[in-house]
Parts: structure tokens; sequence; C-alpha cells
């Protein structure tokens, strides 16, 4: 056998290759933030804290933190070298924004300063505050309405409660409406929007009904759902104790005490 020539390796050039320690630079615990309010809230939510590092635990870097573009609605506030923490909270300004269908955004720069390694370098926080309209809610500002009349003299008698939205945007009434013929309702509105009560006239009308003592039921029907108003009358035959209040409501807690420890009723005959 002849053994083959050995061919000398080809090699065009030679490759090259530095391995560079690497440079501290900042880690950020987070790079977004969101809030969130209603319209009408009186206090704003807790801060958010966030942590600023070195990549490189023994190199201490410093920085600066500016809000870019400036929001009113935020502050900022915080260390300005590794190990470091910065607090973002919401003003008192942001109370008076309104409702918004994009939230209020803005940035937090965070900014490597000499004579750190990252000297230049930037990083950003995106921050974003949503405020929207607090969702409508009905409330009914009576509980039981009573009425009283004499059978040798029945003639109607009216009174009102109060309906309102206690929320925010607008409540539709459907209907307002008594179970029974004796008591008729006026003056609804249409729609409640956010704000005062809006009064609802109940009228008892005894005409052709017997002495005696009667219970029906208002039912208020809305968009926001809905609520039920007793509505008592008494008609006396005779003589009778007339008691004010009339009537009154009791709400009590599941497992508590019976009865109400304040309260008084003025008895008179009539």
């Amino acid at each position: 056998m002849h053994p083959k020539p050995l061919r000398a390796p080809m090699f065009p050039g030679l490759i090259k290759i530095v391995i560079k320690p690497s440079q501290a630079d900042l880690i950020l615990s987070s790079t977004s933030l969101s809030f969130s309010l209603m319209t009408g809230a009186t206090d704003v939510p807790g801060p958010s804290r966030l942590t600023i590092q070195s990549s490189v635990v023994r190199q201490v870097l410093t920085y600066s933190v500016a809000v870019t573009p400036a929001a009113p609605w935020l502050s900022v506030s915080g260390s300005g070298s590794t190990p470091g923490s910065m607090s973002v909270a919401l003003n008192s300004p942001s109370l008076s924004l309104p409702a918004s269908a994009n939230p209020y955004q803005t940035a937090i720069v965070v900014t490597c300063l000499a004579p750190s390694p990252c000297a230049g370098s930037a990083q950003t926080i995106s921050v974003a505050l949503t405020v929207t309209v607090p969702p409508a809610q009905l409330s009914v500002s009576s509980g039981l309405i009573s009425f009283t009349s004499a059978a040798a003299n029945p003639a109607p008698v009216s009174r009102s409660f109060g309906i309102q939205n206690a929320g925010g945007g607008i409540i539709g009434i459907t209907s307002i409406t008594a179970a029974d013929g004796w008591a008729t309702i006026s003056g609804v509105p249409a729609t409640l929007p956010g704000g005062p009560a809006q009064q609802v006239i109940v009228t008892s009308n005894p005409a052709g009904l017997k002495a005696g003592y009667y219970l029906t039921t208002v039912t208020v029907n809305t968009t926001a759902g809905s609520a039920s108003v007793p509505v008592a009358l008494l008609i006396a035959d005779s003589l009778s104790l007339n008691l004010n209040p009339a009537g009154t409501q009791f709400a009590l807690q599941a497992g508590g005490a019976p009865g109400s420890r304040t309260g008084s009723f003025l008895v008179r005959h009539c």
C-alpha cells in the first residue's frame, strides 16, 4: 500500500473572538403601570412601587426620573441610585378629570447618569389612567307610604316618594304602577340622570271601599333594575287613633336582636 499524501488544511484567515465583561445597566421591576378611577370619586387609589437595580449587583448606578409628557395628575418620588425604589401615585387633580373612552397616558423616563457606565441609557415606563362613569344605580327614598280616610267622607289624598339615580349615566323608566286600583301614580319622569331624587306622586282614592285596612305595592321598573314601595290605606268607620308616623319599616341583620332601640310614635285620638 502506498500512503496517501496529507493535505495542508485550508484556512483563508483567522477568526478572533473577543469576550468583553458585561456593562452594568439599570433593571426596572416593571415597564408599565395602569390606574383606574370613577368620576365622582373622593379619594385616589394607593400608589404603585417599582424597584430599580443594577445588573451588576456590586456596581452602584445613579439615575434620574422624569414624567414625559408632563401630567399634573401623576406624581413620582424615590431615590436616585441603585438599589432603589420609586413610588408612582395619582394626584388630587386626577379626581377632576372627566370620563374618557381612551385612557389618559404619559411615561416615566428613567435615565442612567454619569459617572455610571450606562450613562445616557434611558428606559421608559408607560402609565395609563382610565376614568369611567360609575354604573347607574336606582334608589328609592321612601319606605311605607300610609294614607288614612274616613268612611263617612272618603276623599282622594296624595303623597310623594323619591326615585334617584345614585350612580352615573342615565336610567330609563320603564313603568311605575300600583298593584291595586285604589292607588294611582302620576308625575313619572321618562329618565333619571345622576343627581337629586325626583318626586313621584301616589294618590289613594277610597271611594267605593269599605272600612278596613288595605295594603298594596308600587313597583318601579327601570333599565337599572326594579324597586317596590309598600302603600297602606286605613279607612276608619268611626273614631280611631291616629299614629304619627303612620308606619315605618325596620332593617335587621340576619341573626341580630329583634326590635329597635330608638324611635317613637305619637298617638292621637281623632
